[in-house]
């Protein structure tokens, strides 16, 4: 369960915060 919630974490906030998201899009 704890990696489910990181990666649905990471995803959002990587996605529209993160610049390493940022920088692939």
């Amino acid at each position: 369960m704890a990696s489910r919630t990181i990666v649905l974490a990471h995803g959002a906030g990587a996605g529209m915060d993160s610049p390493f998201m940022n920088s692939i899009t």
